[in-house]
């Protein structure tokens, strides 16, 4: 709200805001991927990251594995068995193909490196 410099449509914009229904209940997840190992990785929501997403892996079997954190602007496209593979838009709308390579197999949480 703070880039409305007239105070009369900030205070519009607050109201409008205000009455706004607010959902009961949110997602548990907001995607799930299957990587060329088999394993579930499961994209927590978190409507208010803006940095990064978390994935939750879980093996076959239903154990959980560890978490890995990647860029929160990257569509994962493919996840390998060391790497994740997605595309990110530049301030263009451009689209690039992005790498990352994943660390030692699943031992806690771990971030994903280009």
């Amino acid at each position: 709200m703070a880039e409305i410099e007239d105070a009369n449509d900030r205070r519009d914009a607050r109201e409008r805001y205000d009455e706004m229904p607010v959902a009961e209940m949110m997602p548990a997840y907001a995607e799930l991927e299957v990587d060329d190992v088999g394993n579930l990785w499961v994209r927590n929501y978190d409507p208010d990251s803006d940095l990064s997403q978390t994935w939750t892996v879980f093996d076959p079997d239903g154990q959980m594995l560890g978490a890995v954190r990647m860029p929160a602007d990257l569509r994962v496209t493919h996840i390998g068995v060391d790497f994740v593979l997605g595309v990110w838009r530049d301030d263009l709308d451009v689209e690039h193909v992005r790498l990352y390579e994943l660390g030692q197999r699943m031992s806690g949480e771990q971030r994903a490196e280009s």
